[in-house]
């Protein structure tokens, strides 16, 4: 086994923090939870099961509280197998990169901190981390929305693309996303009608899409390279009191899209994973949350939200839970679920300081390796103790995306390092450091205190709020 410089499996920190490296095949996902749907009412509100009254945050709840749905209960997981299948991977671009650093830097920097599962938003940079890394490294490619069009009307295209820019390293290809995001234009019903959408109608042409590219992969031999779309968390129903997972499922004008997309990432073989972009970070700026959970560090005196039994330090877990009794309660308990990008900003917002950033990733990828946060026996989300795949957002800050893309400012502070690739926590040796416990059989206590401890000051209640 390869020792690693820092961050488990790909993200491991000072001493190795081999979490998972090597993945019989990470592309695929299955299923390692089960849900009891046989439980009555009676079953579930005795289980106090979740859909809280009063609401959680403390505030009068408008709706008729009931009991708890079946998919509200804590699934029964595999913890060992769904362990052995996650990683944590990292979102990689330059494309609004100010510096411009050459990509052989930027990948040998990512080489050297440790990560061997790339995101990246195009085929861009495929032969750059081929040149660093050789063979030795897991690429999941998304072909960009940009594409779609093409993609879904014209299969020849579709072909040439997969010859020209895919096939050729299909050897380090472990998945295809096709689009980014592609439903976070639909408001009403009427999506289509009204051309809310815009001229591209990014929606109507995913699916197509998608099939058109699998369709090719199929024709030159790759028809067991999975095919998914990465969605962004907004396709759930976000109005509902409490903002808790007991409640939540997706939004009504989107569920006609996602059964036709679970449909198609079912009957591959191997079946692709349901991949859902999830930011804290939005969800604080939206008012959802409050502000000691959102980077999971909550105040002595704060109030922690729950759902029936089960409470939450950190709203990451919420969101994550929110799309799992989501899924189940849509019966698709027959797909994995792994976020294609998570992150929180460093710089340009009074809530992106680099001290709730380190928190904030820090938190993750303890919960990625299915570690407890805090007083283990009060930490009780449903999954707890559940490893799974989580790409981590992003590699390098993109100093030009504000000035190019406009929008707000904290967008160009995403990364885990600067542009000029310094790391923004690093160790006496120049890498990336997180504490992290060991994961080679070390309790969280003894290799809490192993691990090198980053430059960062602790969090108080209010500190960056």
């Amino acid at each position: 086994m390869r020792r690693f410089a820092c961050l488990t499996a790909t993200f491991g920190f000072g001493i190795l923090t081999l979490f998972h490296i090597l993945v019989p095949s990470p592309s695929q996902a299955q299923p390692w939870c089960k849900y009891d749907l046989s439980l009555t009412p009676k079953e579930t509100k005795e289980r106090n099961c979740g859909f809280v009254c009063p609401n959680p945050w403390g505030v009068e709840d408008p709706h008729e509280c009931g009991e708890p749905h079946p998919c509200c209960c804590a699934p029964v997981c595999d913890k060992q197998e769904a362990t052995k299948h996650a990683f944590i991977g990292i979102n990689w671009s330059d494309k609004y990169s100010k510096l411009k650093m050459s990509r052989e830097r930027m990948f040998g920097i990512l080489k050297r901190n440790g990560f061997s599962h790339i995101k990246l938003f195009s085929p861009d940079g495929l032969a750059s981390i081929q040149r660093v890394y050789g063979s030795d490294v897991h690429v999941y490619v998304a072909l960009p929305n940009r594409m779609l069009t093409h993609l879904a009307s014209n299969e020849a295209y579709a072909l040439r693309v997969i010859q020209r820019q895919i096939q050729p390293f299909a050897h380090l290809i472990r998945l295809l996303i096709v689009g980014n995001e592609p439903l976070i234009c639909i408001k009403t019903a009427e999506w289509a009608t009204k051309q809310e959408c815009g001229s591209l109608n990014i929606p109507a042409k995913l699916l197509p899409a998608m099939r058109n590219v699998k369709k090719s992969l199929r024709q030159v031999g790759l028809e067991r390279m999975p095919v998914t779309t990465a969605f962004n968390g907004g396709i759930l129903e976000m109005s509902k009191n409490p903002w808790t997972p007991c409640v939540a499922d997706f939004r009504d004008v989107v569920k006609p899209i996602l059964r036709n997309v679970w449909a198609f990432l079912e009957e591959q073989t191997p079946p692709a994973p349901f991949m859902v972009n999830i930011y804290s970070w939005f969800a604080a700026m939206a008012g959802h949350i409050t502000p000691d959970i959102s980077v999971g560090v909550p105040s002595a005196s704060g109030h922690v939200p729950f759902d029936g039994a089960y409470q939450y330090y950190f709203n990451f877990d919420m969101q994550v839970e929110m799309q799992r009794v989501a899924m189940c309660k849509n019966n698709v308990t027959h797909l994995d679920l792994w976020i294609g990008e998570t992150g929180w900003p460093s710089a340009d917002s009074p809530r992106a300081t680099l001290t709730n950033a380190y928190y904030y990733f820090k938190h993750v990828v303890m919960r990625a390796q299915g570690m407890t946060l805090h007083n283990a026996t009060e930490d009780t989300i449903r999954t707890r103790g559940l490893a799974y795949p989580i790409f981590l957002f992003e590699a390098f800050d993109e100093m030009f995306k504000f000035e190019i893309e406009h929008g707000n400012k904290f967008e160009n502070n995403f990364g885990l390092f600067y542009e000029n690739g310094l790391p923004k926590w690093g160790t006496p040796d120049g890498l990336l450091a997180l504490p992290i416990p060991n994961g080679t059989n070390a309790t969280e206590s003894e290799s809490q205190k192993n691990s090198a401890q980053p430059r960062v000051s602790a969090r108080r209640l209010d500190d960056d709020f």
